[in-house]
């Protein structure tokens, strides 16, 4: 595995977090969005890219294994009570993307000259 990217925000009480990294000839894009007006956003978060890095290090990710592993992941954090977080997963390989996304942040294909919002809001009602 080699480590290639990874930032917090810049700010002392932001709650968001993205990593980057790659499993052997796939990288990976996690950008997660703490909730901080729920409390435990940070917490959250780091805990989201860590529990989501671990799987996703360990085998070779189909959009199907990527949807569960996000459920799993979400669904731990809710079950642990460890905060909320909106987040996005890309995965690259061969010149193609595979992606899924929990909440309401948005992520957008640029390609050549236009732009393509490719994630669906979620929402509980």
């Amino acid at each position: 595995m080699s480590f290639i990217y990874k930032i917090e925000a810049y700010k002392e009480t932001s709650e968001d977090m993205m990593e980057v990294f790659a499993n052997k000839d796939q990288n990976i894009y996690i950008l997660c969005d703490g909730a901080g007006g729920f409390g435990g956003g940070y917490n959250a978060a780091k805990t989201c890219i860590s529990l989501l890095k671990e799987k996703l290090l360990s085998q070779t990710i189909t959009e199907t294994s990527l949807i569960t592993d996000i459920r799993t992941t979400c669904f731990s954090l809710l079950s642990e009570g460890i905060g909320q977080t909106t987040l996005i997963v890309i995965v690259e390989k061969n010149n193609k993307i595979i992606g899924a996304s929990c909440g309401d942040s948005d992520a957008y294909l640029l390609k050549n000259d236009s732009i393509e919002h490719i994630t669906k809001n979620q929402q509980n009602i």
